[in-house]
């Protein structure tokens, strides 16, 4: 007997304030949650409009199913996620 494959998570970062780079890689995101509906798909964004924009980008339902984290960036420190 076979093994089910084991499940992956798979993260794409949004952190730069270009539209181009949203809609390049929103649609990646929402084509691999149809490819690989078992996996678990995080988007670290910036901030909650880049979140809203992606979200829109994506489409309700793939948005429903991604793991949303929000970039902290304080001076000086090193590069956190926030759930």
């Amino acid at each position: 007997m076979s093994q089910p494959p084991e499940r992956r998570r798979v993260a794409f970062l949004f952190n730069h304030d270009t539209a181009h780079q949203y809609s390049h890689s929103a649609g990646v995101m929402r084509e691999y949650l149809q490819q690989a509906p078992d996996d678990e798909v995080v988007a670290v964004v910036r901030d909650a409009e880049v979140a809203a924009i992606v979200a829109t980008m994506t489409g309700p339902e793939a948005a429903s199913r991604i793991t949303w984290h929000e970039l902290l960036l304080r001076a000086g420190s090193r590069l956190c996620s926030h759930r």
